[in-house]
């Protein structure tokens, strides 16, 4: 996962002729894991960066939009490594997806979400699928990845029609969400990450694909009737995800997720 990730943010870089994104994407990195580095150093007196620091590194920086600066580079890094760190079920196991926690928290006070390293033209959408197919293969998570497709297709389709949209424009629609890089990237590897997807039974995580697939159509219907709001309903419903889940499983379950 971290040469994947590594590979389509300089993919997306050089292939967009903007190379700086790239750098600007690795400082981002950096700075997560040194953030990392000192949190783990605190708590346990050891000098440690576990490899997750690099992948939502990464993550950050393909989602973020790619304008070099503050809340980039340094703010966005700073807030996944606390929210990490603090927000805790048992001793191991953070309640949300570090990456999205910190996105929708800076989204709050500013728009940062773009999706640009994933969403660039047909190279990266081809590159995405190929390479989340391959995941959800790997990592034995399809239940997971299609039970979020299978609510959040055809509620996105209801959304739109709630909205004011027609029927015959629903195929286009159902198009750009099957085939778009934003949202196969999202189902590949922000949905399916390792510690906040982890429940012991294939139907907790069926169930939680399910919710976040619930929730971040409901997010976006929500979404559009709100002004002035930044939030990304897909980073939105992981999060809310994240939590309903836990809460319903965790009890059941270990404390502990598998490292």
């Amino acid at each position: 996962m971290v040469a994947y990730t590594a590979a389509l943010l300089a993919f997306a870089g050089f292939g967009t002729d903007h190379p700086e994104r790239f750098f600007n994407g690795l400082a981002i990195v950096v700075v997560y894991s040194l953030a990392d580095l000192l949190w783990n150093r605190a708590a346990s007196g050891v000098w440690s960066v576990p490899v997750s620091s690099f992948i939502s590194g990464f993550i950050l920086a393909i989602v973020a939009m790619p304008i070099p600066g503050l809340p980039a580079i340094i703010i966005l890094p700073l807030v996944a490594a606390t929210t990490k760190h603090l927000l805790h079920f048992g001793k191991t196991r953070h309640v949300f997806n570090p990456a999205a926690s910190a996105l929708t928290a800076v989204c709050l006070f500013m728009p940062v979400v773009s999706w640009w390293g994933a969403s660039w033209g047909t190279p990266a959408m081809a590159a995405v699928a190929l390479v989340g197919a391959f995941i959800l293969w790997r990592q034995q998570r399809w239940h997971t990845a299609l039970a979020f497709f299978a609510v959040f297709l055809p509620l996105s389709c209801l959304a739109s029609l709630l909205g004011g949209g027609s029927f015959a424009a629903l195929p286009s629609l159902l198009r750009i969400l099957v085939s778009d890089g934003v949202t196969v990237f999202f189902a590949t590897v922000m949905l399916i990450e390792p510690v906040t997807s982890y429940f012991p039974t294939r139907r907790q995580r069926t169930i939680y694909g399910a919710l976040v697939g619930l929730f971040a159509a409901g997010a976006s219907f929500a979404l559009s009737r709100l002004a002035n709001i930044n939030l990304d309903p897909l980073l939105f419903g992981l999060l809310l995800g994240n939590l309903t889940a836990s809460l319903l499983f965790l009890p059941q379950a270990e404390k502990r997720a598998p490292v």
